[in-house]
């Protein structure tokens, strides 16, 4: 346990902007009510992540990518008052671009929001998307050379790579793009996977990092173990292949560059990798300030035994002490209370997540023992 920063320590409070605002009744975040984060305060956060800021597509756009029938029947089984045009807004992940929603409120309002927070000594998070945009966004039909694509035509080649990836044509149907995925799952279908070899994808990455740090105090980067070399040029290696795509920086990290500028330009700014697939040490070692240690979730909630839990925490939080994140859930897992049905066993897992030498995350709704997973489509959820 040696070289804790327990000043570093963060202690985070997740919340889903767009159900936040529905369930309170609020129009935009000029209406948030301060003393909601006072209590968190009080309680000990130091850290509230507003998730889901940005701009997303028109619903005449969204609304083909969230009709199957297994999401309607989740939506409409967690919502009986379902009603798609006024509940839908499309994945938050799944963005048009980096601007704030309309539909959530302006610059204005979050810097005025952001200072209050730090009136009451809170920071705020804000979410970056790197692995893909919306397939529909402009910035796929102005720069597909920008993403995974290649031209529409009838060569072996485009063949072969149909053959090989989920994809969608471009509207001008000039260019197949192929859909954002991690190794393991199906691609995201609403998604257009960027090329982190592209140098002009790079800038832009740069450019946006820059635009969302003066906004917050750091940002989380959702799935940033994708842009890792070895895990997406072994996802696209077929592409590479049959592309003879010139990588612009083969033996370079993607985040090296950009994590080293923005460190020089904004000391004091964090970054925080959501990891996977133990690659901790790879992005902490490329720049990142922290990273998520999915791994004490998983453990958590097999109810291990004293002594699992003292090898976890001698052999595994003390190798990244304040700089990793645990939890015992988050917006893609099943909610805590949902799998324990005694709520004092919730607590005390409560009390051991957040009392580890490592920075821990809790979710809006998890400490008043929620059981229903919001999806991440819904806008409404009320």
């Amino acid at each position: 346990m040696e070289n804790i920063n327990m000043a570093n320590r963060l202690k985070i409070y997740q919340i889903n902007i767009r159900h936040f605002l529905s369930f309170y009744g609020f129009t935009d975040i000029s209406q948030l009510e301060l003393n909601f984060f006072i209590n968190l305060k009080k309680q000990g956060f130091d850290t509230i992540w507003l998730m889901g800021m940005w701009q997303l597509p028109d619903y005449n756009i969204v609304k083909n990518y969230t009709t199957l029938p297994e999401q309607i029947e989740n939506f409409t089984h967690l919502k009986p008052n379902f009603d798609h045009k006024n509940d839908i807004c499309g994945s938050i992940f799944a963005i048009e671009n980096y601007e704030i929603d309309s539909n959530i409120g302006n610059l204005n309002d979050l810097a005025t929001f952001r200072k209050k927070l730090s009136e009451i000594g809170l920071k705020l998070l804000l979410d970056y998307v790197p692995n893909h945009f919306h397939i529909n966004s402009q910035i796929v039909q102005d720069k597909p050379e920008m993403f995974i694509s290649w031209p529409q035509d009838n060569s072996d080649n485009c063949n072969h790579l149909k053959n090989s990836y989920q994809f969608q044509n471009t509207l001008d149907n000039k260019f197949c793009v192929a859909h954002g995925k991690d190794p393991f799952f199906p691609a995201w279908f609403d998604t257009a996977q960027v090329n982190y070899q592209s140098v002009e994808y790079q800038e832009l990455v740069k450019w946006n990092i820059k635009k969302i740090s003066n906004l917050c105090d750091g940002i989380r980067v959702d799935m940033a173990s994708l842009g890792l070399n070895r895990i997406f040029n072994n996802t696209f290696h077929t592409f590479f292949e049959l592309t003879k795509y010139e990588k612009q920086s083969p033996n370079s990290e993607f985040w090296r560059d950009i994590l080293e500028q923005i460190n020089k330009e904004n000391p004091g700014f964090y970054l925080i990798a959501e990891s996977y697939w133990e690659t901790q040490n790879e992005l902490l070692e490329i720049g990142f300030d922290y990273v998520y240690l999915v791994e004490w979730m998983q453990m958590i909630k097999k109810k291990p035994h004293w002594d699992q839990l003292m090898w976890f925490r001698t052999n595994i939080l003390a190798k990244y002490n304040e700089r990793a994140i645990i939890f015992m859930e988050n917006h893609d897992e099943e909610r805590i209370h949902s799998i324990w049905l005694d709520p004092i066993e919730v607590d005390m897992a409560e009390i051991l997540t957040e009392n580890q030498i490592s920075s821990f995350l809790v979710q809006w709704g998890q400490r008043e023992g929620w059981k229903i997973r919001w999806p991440v489509q819904l806008r409404n959820i009320k």
